[in-house]
């Protein structure tokens, strides 16, 4: 297991929120193979509050994430409350626990 520095590698993180708004069993099932299939999510939280599912989103460039809401929001549409972002700028603490 290893982390990796990412703004040494010019690697940019966001965090995506997505608010769903009744999305059907088949589109939900869609939405959630699109974001696991995708390469720069990295990780993919189902939540229960604000909003529905929170990505690590990393890229070299903007423009993938661009790309990335755009598509979300043309499959969707109007099943889709909202997409939030917010850009990654530093890391105050991180907790490790032993591998098994």
């Amino acid at each position: 297991i290893y982390l990796l520095q990412c703004d040494a590698l010019g690697i940019l993180v966001y965090r995506v929120m997505i608010v769903e708004r009744g999305l059907a069993t088949d589109q939900r099932e869609k939405l959630r193979r699109y974001i696991e299939g995708h390469p720069h999510v990295m990780t993919c939280l189902t939540c229960a509050g604000a909003w529905d599912y929170e990505l690590r989103f990393e890229t070299p460039s903007v423009d993938v994430l661009e790309d990335f809401c755009q598509t979300i929001v043309d499959n969707f549409g109007a099943s889709i409350g909202s997409i939030l972002l917010s850009q990654q700028v530093g890391i105050l603490k991180r907790v490790s626990y032993p591998c098994k």
